[in-house]
C-alpha cells in the first residue's frame, strides 16, 4: 500500500512538471507573437508614410543587408527578430539601413529618406531611445556584427534559454529620452524645416516656399516633442 502511495506521488509530480513545462512553454509562444505582431504594426507604419515607395522594394542585390522594407518583413517571417533583445535590436538596425542606404548613395530619393528614417527614428524611441540611435546609426556595409547576431539568434532559438537574454523580453520604455535627444528644441526647428525645404524641393517646389510656414516644437510631459 505504501508502495502504490508513493508511486502515485512520483506520478503526479511528473505530471505536475509536465503541465509547469506546457504552460510556460505556451506563455513564451503568446509573447513572442505579442512582440511579432507589434514589430509587424510599426513596419507597416513606415510601408504607409507618404511616397514610400523607393522604400518597399528594390531591385539591388544586397546579400544580408535589408535595402528594402520588403526584405524586412521577410525576415520577420523567418523568425529573426524573434530572440528578445537582440532581435529588437537587429530589426531596429535593418530598418533604418533601408533609409540609410538611400542617404548614403545621395541619390535622387535622399531627402526623403532623411524624412522616412527621422519618423522611423520616431517610432523606435517611443518603445526604447536605444534602438532609435541604432536605426539612425545602422550604416550600409557595417553588418559583420549583425551577421553574427543573426546566426546568434537563429541559433538561440534551437537551444534552451539560459535566462540571460530572455527571448521573451521586451525593450525597456524610456520616456525620458526624445528624438536624437541631444537636440535643443530650437536645434529641432532648425532641422524640421531643413528637412520640409528639401522636400519641398523634391516634389517640385523651392526651397523658400518653407519660408511661409513655422515650426514650434514644444517637450511634452514625459520627455516627448511635438512639433
Amino acid at each position: 500500500h505504501r508502495g502504490h502511495t508513493k508511486s502515485n506521488h512520483h506520478l503526479h509530480s511528473h505530471l505536475q512538471i509536465m503541465s509547469d513545462e506546457a504552460a510556460e512553454t505556451t506563455e513564451k509562444e503568446a509573447r513572442r507573437k505579442k512582440h511579432k505582431k507589434r514589430m509587424n504594426k510599426l513596419l507597416v507604419r513606415a510601408w504607409n508614410l507618404p511616397d514610400g515607395s523607393p522604400f518597399q522594394d528594390s531591385s539591388h542585390p544586397s546579400g544580408d543587408e535589408a535595402r528594402h522594407l520588403t526584405m524586412v518583413g521577410q525576415n520577420l517571417d523567418k523568425g529573426i527578430y524573434e530572440h528578445g533583445r537582440s532581435g529588437w535590436e537587429i530589426f531596429a538596425k535593418d530598418m533604418g539601413l533601408v533609409y540609410n542606404w538611400h542617404i548614403s548613395r545621395k541619390g535622387k530619393h535622399t531627402s526623403i529618406a532623411k524624412i522616412h528614417l527621422d519618423a522611423v527614428v520616431g517610432f523606435f524611441t517611443k518603445i526604447d531611445p536605444s534602438l532609435g540611435n541604432l536605426a539612425v546609426n545602422s550604416m550600409p556595409g557595417d553588418t559583420s556584427s549583425d551577421s553574427t547576431s543573426r546566426k546568434n539568434s537563429s541559433a538561440a532559438k534551437k537551444r534552451k534559454n539560459d535566462g540571460h537574454d530572455s527571448p521573451d523580453t521586451t525593450p525597456k520604455k524610456k520616456a525620458n529620452v526624445g528624438n536624437n535627444g541631444h537636440l535643443t528644441l530650437s536645434q529641432r526647428e532648425k532641422r524640421a524645416m531643413e528637412l520640409l525645404a528639401a522636400y519641398l524641393e523634391e516634389r517640385g517646389g523651392e526651397r523658400a516656399q518653407s519660408e511661409n510656414f513655422r515650426c514650434k516644437v514644444v517637450r511634452r510631459p514625459g520627455g516627448r516633442f511635438d512639433s
